[in-house]
């Protein structure tokens, strides 16, 4: 690649990043009881690159625009682990997340860690699924938790993105290997929000929340 390319590379970063930091999203303060309380849940200790991503992520989610974050990692790092840590820190500032998976195999999967991971430490924490071979009423069940705030965290596939889909007050949007959504995909998710890109591929990718998971 020529240095025209390059240049042409980098100066799409740069804007792409001042728009995100043009964008208002009300901060989501560190809360030291809220990580205590997380840590406590886990049957294993924290690795430091674990640490290190959470301080990282705490650190853009308290401030007034949007993160966009991207969490890299082989299969097995402990990437969920440090995503339910900043829905724990959402939660307590009365936000609401959502994990937005490929394939609905994935999204079960991770159903299951981030209930592991958050309800014993936050009984207030609510998980639920929206995936689309849930019958219809399961469907309308999760979508009016979602959208009177009695839910904390939608875990779901495209099903998330569907018009009839709202939530009370969205603070995080985290999508798992963003690589296999389209561009308008994630933007539907992530407007007005943090983002969070999960991947264990090396390819670059944008992480938000709504405002806050940031852009590295």
């Amino acid at each position: 690649m020529g240095f025209a390319e390059l240049f042409e590379l980098q100066a799409a970063f740069a804007l792409m990043r001042a728009s995100i930091a043009a964008e208002p999203a009300a901060p989501i303060p560190y809360q030291q009881d809220v990580i205590d309380a997380f840590k406590s849940g886990l049957e294993f200790e924290l690795t430091n690159a674990q640490r290190r991503a959470m301080w990282d992520a705490f650190k853009d989610m308290a401030k007034p625009i949007p993160m966009n974050r991207l969490l890299n990692g082989d299969v097995g790092s402990g990437k969920t682990a440090v995503a339910a840590a900043c829905v724990a820190m959402a939660h307590a500032a009365g936000m609401q997340s959502v994990v937005m998976a490929p394939t609905e195999i994935l999204a079960r999967q991770h159903l299951h860690k981030f209930r592991s991971y958050l309800e014993e430490s936050f009984p207030s924490l609510k998980v639920e699924l929206l995936v689309s071979s849930q019958p219809a009423a399961e469907r309308r069940r999760v979508r009016t938790s979602a959208a009177s705030g009695h839910c904390a965290l939608v875990v779901g596939t495209h099903a998330l993105i569907e018009e009839d889909v709202e939530l009370a007050d969205l603070g995080l949007a985290i999508v798992d290997e963003q690589h296999r959504f389209g561009t308008r995909q994630r933007e539907l998710l992530f407007h007005g929000d943090d983002r969070n890109s999960d991947t264990a591929h090396p390819c670059p990718g944008p992480i938000r929340r709504d405002g806050r998971f940031g852009h590295r």
